[in-house]
Protein backbone atom coordinates (compact mmCIF):
# COMPACT_ATOMS: atom_id res chain seq x y z
CA UNK A 1 0.00 0.00 0.00
CA UNK A 2 1.48 3.44 -1.17
CA UNK A 3 2.36 5.91 1.45
CA UNK A 4 -0.81 8.43 0.22
CA UNK A 5 -3.01 5.22 0.35
CA UNK A 6 -2.05 4.74 3.96
CA UNK A 7 -2.66 8.04 5.09
CA UNK A 8 -6.16 8.12 3.57
CA UNK A 9 -7.25 5.02 5.27
CA UNK A 10 -5.40 6.75 9.20
CA UNK A 11 -7.60 9.84 8.07
CA UNK A 12 -10.81 7.67 7.28
CA UNK A 13 -10.59 5.67 10.73
CA UNK A 14 -10.13 9.07 12.64
CA UNK A 15 -13.09 10.53 10.85
CA UNK A 16 -15.15 7.24 11.72
CA UNK A 17 -13.77 7.18 15.32
CA UNK A 18 -14.15 10.44 16.11
CA UNK A 19 -15.96 12.97 14.68
CA UNK A 20 -19.19 11.25 14.45
CA UNK A 21 -21.55 12.65 16.47
CA UNK A 22 -22.47 9.57 18.37
CA UNK A 23 -18.97 8.74 18.97
CA UNK A 24 -18.19 12.11 20.65
CA UNK A 25 -21.25 12.32 22.51
CA UNK A 26 -22.51 9.10 23.48
CA UNK A 27 -19.70 7.36 25.07
CA UNK A 28 -19.67 9.23 27.91
CA UNK A 29 -23.02 10.79 27.98
CA UNK A 30 -24.93 7.67 27.23
CA UNK A 31 -23.23 5.60 30.28
CA UNK A 32 -23.31 8.83 32.85
CA UNK A 33 -25.84 8.58 36.35
CA UNK A 34 -28.19 11.37 36.27
CA UNK A 35 -26.82 14.77 36.64
CA UNK A 36 -27.26 15.87 40.08
CA UNK A 37 -24.04 19.15 40.59
CA UNK A 38 -24.21 22.13 38.78
CA UNK A 39 -20.89 20.72 37.00
CA UNK A 40 -23.21 17.96 35.72
CA UNK A 41 -25.78 19.95 34.57
CA UNK A 42 -23.65 22.39 32.89
CA UNK A 43 -21.94 19.62 31.01
CA UNK A 44 -25.23 18.10 29.92
CA UNK A 45 -25.88 21.56 28.91
CA UNK A 46 -22.89 22.00 26.81
CA UNK A 47 -23.63 18.74 25.12
CA UNK A 48 -26.85 20.05 23.54
CA UNK A 49 -25.03 23.36 22.55
CA UNK A 50 -22.98 20.84 20.77
CA UNK A 51 -25.08 18.85 19.26
CA UNK A 52 -26.91 22.22 18.22
CA UNK A 53 -23.21 23.18 16.77
CA UNK A 54 -23.31 26.37 18.73
CA UNK A 55 -19.65 25.62 20.28
CA UNK A 56 -18.72 29.22 21.49
CA UNK A 57 -21.49 29.29 23.91
CA UNK A 58 -20.79 25.20 24.80
CA UNK A 59 -16.91 26.25 25.21
CA UNK A 60 -17.76 29.18 27.40
CA UNK A 61 -20.07 26.66 29.91
CA UNK A 62 -17.11 23.73 29.80
CA UNK A 63 -14.20 26.31 30.80
CA UNK A 64 -16.94 27.52 33.82
CA UNK A 65 -17.59 24.24 34.76
CA UNK A 66 -14.04 23.34 34.88
CA UNK A 67 -12.96 26.04 37.27
CA UNK A 68 -15.74 25.21 39.82
CA UNK A 69 -15.03 21.59 39.29
CA UNK A 70 -12.38 20.08 37.18
CA UNK A 71 -13.98 17.00 35.97
CA UNK A 72 -12.75 14.81 33.24
CA UNK A 73 -15.98 14.92 31.44
CA UNK A 74 -16.20 18.61 31.46
CA UNK A 75 -12.57 19.16 30.65
CA UNK A 76 -13.07 16.15 27.88
CA UNK A 77 -16.20 18.00 26.16
CA UNK A 78 -14.12 21.09 25.82
CA UNK A 79 -11.28 18.73 24.38
CA UNK A 80 -13.90 18.04 21.68
CA UNK A 81 -15.23 21.54 21.29
CA UNK A 82 -11.69 22.65 20.76
CA UNK A 83 -11.38 19.84 17.93
CA UNK A 84 -14.63 20.72 16.14
CA UNK A 85 -13.23 24.50 16.20
CA UNK A 86 -10.02 22.95 14.79
CA UNK A 87 -7.74 24.00 17.51
CA UNK A 88 -5.68 21.21 17.38
CA UNK A 89 -3.25 22.17 20.24
CA UNK A 90 -5.83 23.27 22.52
CA UNK A 91 -7.76 19.61 22.00
CA UNK A 92 -4.58 17.97 22.63
CA UNK A 93 -3.90 19.36 25.78
CA UNK A 94 -7.34 19.28 26.86
CA UNK A 95 -7.60 15.39 25.99
CA UNK A 96 -4.52 14.61 27.97
CA UNK A 97 -5.77 16.37 30.76
CA UNK A 98 -9.29 14.26 30.71
CA UNK A 99 -7.54 11.00 30.46
CA UNK A 100 -5.22 12.19 33.53
CA UNK A 101 -8.38 13.27 35.93
CA UNK A 102 -10.47 9.99 34.32
CA UNK A 103 -11.91 8.41 37.15
CA UNK A 104 -13.15 5.08 35.04
CA UNK A 105 -11.94 3.20 32.39
CA UNK A 106 -14.68 4.45 30.11
CA UNK A 107 -13.84 8.94 30.38
CA UNK A 108 -9.66 7.83 30.23
CA UNK A 109 -10.39 5.40 27.14
CA UNK A 110 -12.59 8.20 25.09
CA UNK A 111 -9.99 11.00 25.89
CA UNK A 112 -7.17 8.60 25.04
CA UNK A 113 -9.00 8.81 21.67
CA UNK A 114 -9.59 12.05 21.69
CA UNK A 115 -5.79 12.24 21.77
CA UNK A 116 -4.39 9.41 19.94
CA UNK A 117 -6.80 10.57 16.88
CA UNK A 118 -5.11 14.26 17.06
CA UNK A 119 -1.59 12.75 17.38
CA UNK A 120 -2.14 10.31 14.12
CA UNK A 121 -2.98 13.20 11.61
CA UNK A 122 0.77 14.63 12.70
CA UNK A 123 3.35 12.90 11.00
CA UNK A 124 6.05 14.01 13.46
CA UNK A 125 3.74 12.42 16.26
CA UNK A 126 3.05 9.36 14.98
CA UNK A 127 5.11 7.29 17.72
CA UNK A 128 3.44 9.27 20.13
CA UNK A 129 0.26 8.43 18.65
CA UNK A 130 1.09 4.77 18.41
CA UNK A 131 1.94 4.48 22.39
CA UNK A 132 -1.42 6.20 22.90
CA UNK A 133 -3.40 3.73 20.44
CA UNK A 134 -2.05 1.33 22.44
CA UNK A 135 -3.08 2.32 25.68
CA UNK A 136 -6.45 2.39 24.28
CA UNK A 137 -5.97 -1.24 22.89
CA UNK A 138 -4.83 -2.16 26.50
CA UNK A 139 -8.61 -1.25 27.79
CA UNK A 140 -10.52 -2.51 24.96
CA UNK A 141 -8.93 -5.56 26.20
CA UNK A 142 -10.33 -5.44 29.53
CA UNK A 143 -13.55 -3.71 28.01
CA UNK A 144 -14.81 -4.59 25.08
CA UNK A 145 -18.51 -2.95 26.09
CA UNK A 146 -16.40 0.40 26.04
CA UNK A 147 -14.74 0.06 22.96
CA UNK A 148 -13.59 -2.56 20.74
CA UNK A 149 -10.65 -3.75 19.89
CA UNK A 150 -10.29 -3.76 16.85
CA UNK A 151 -10.32 0.30 16.18
CA UNK A 152 -7.18 0.61 17.82
CA UNK A 153 -5.55 -2.13 15.79
CA UNK A 154 -6.72 -0.46 13.20
CA UNK A 155 -4.54 2.56 13.91
CA UNK A 156 -1.30 1.01 15.45
CA UNK A 157 -1.53 -1.20 11.97
CA UNK A 158 -1.45 1.53 9.91
CA UNK A 159 0.43 3.55 12.02
CA UNK A 160 3.04 0.70 11.99
CA UNK A 161 3.62 0.86 8.10
CA UNK A 162 3.99 4.70 8.04
CA UNK A 163 6.19 4.86 10.69
CA UNK A 164 8.43 2.14 8.41
CA UNK A 165 7.82 4.15 5.30
CA UNK A 166 9.25 6.96 6.68
CA UNK A 167 12.22 5.21 8.23
CA UNK A 168 12.93 3.80 4.58
CA UNK A 169 12.54 7.56 3.38
CA UNK A 170 15.15 8.92 5.63
CA UNK A 171 17.45 6.17 5.07
CA UNK A 172 17.40 6.77 1.39
CA UNK A 173 17.22 10.51 1.87
CA UNK A 174 20.62 10.01 3.56
CA UNK A 175 22.48 7.84 0.90
CA UNK A 176 20.99 10.63 -1.34
CA UNK A 177 22.79 13.04 0.49
CA UNK A 178 26.03 11.15 0.79
CA UNK A 179 25.96 10.45 -2.44
CA UNK A 180 25.96 14.10 -3.53
CA UNK A 181 28.26 15.18 -1.05
CA UNK A 182 30.94 12.91 -2.49
CA UNK A 183 30.78 14.01 -6.09
CA UNK A 184 30.61 17.49 -4.97
CA UNK A 185 33.82 16.50 -3.19
CA UNK A 186 35.20 14.56 -6.42
CA UNK A 187 34.10 17.71 -8.13
CA UNK A 188 36.09 20.39 -6.08
CA UNK A 189 39.10 17.70 -6.11
CA UNK A 190 39.13 17.31 -9.65
CA UNK A 191 38.93 21.25 -10.11
CA UNK A 192 41.54 21.71 -8.45
CA UNK A 193 43.81 19.05 -9.72
CA UNK A 194 43.45 20.52 -12.88
CA UNK A 195 44.40 23.95 -12.05
CA UNK A 196 47.31 22.64 -10.00
CA UNK A 197 48.70 21.21 -13.62
CA UNK A 198 47.91 24.03 -15.57
CA UNK A 199 49.50 26.14 -13.23
CA UNK A 200 52.89 23.70 -13.38
CA UNK A 201 52.06 23.48 -17.16
CA UNK A 202 52.39 27.53 -17.38
CA UNK A 203 55.31 27.61 -14.99
CA UNK A 204 57.53 25.22 -17.00
CA UNK A 205 56.76 26.72 -20.20
CA UNK A 206 58.32 30.40 -18.86
CA UNK A 207 54.91 32.10 -17.94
Amino acid sequence: MKSQDLAGALWGFAVCAMLGASLLLSPIGAHAQATTTKTDSKVSQARRLIVRDDLVAAGRILEKAIEQDAQSEAIYYLAVVRSLENNAAAALELFRRAAAAAKSDRHRAMALIGAARLLSSNPAARPEAREAWVSVLNIAKEHAEIVGPEMPRSYIETLDKLIEQEAVYIEVRRRIANRLQTNANGSSDTAGSTQKARNQREASEGR
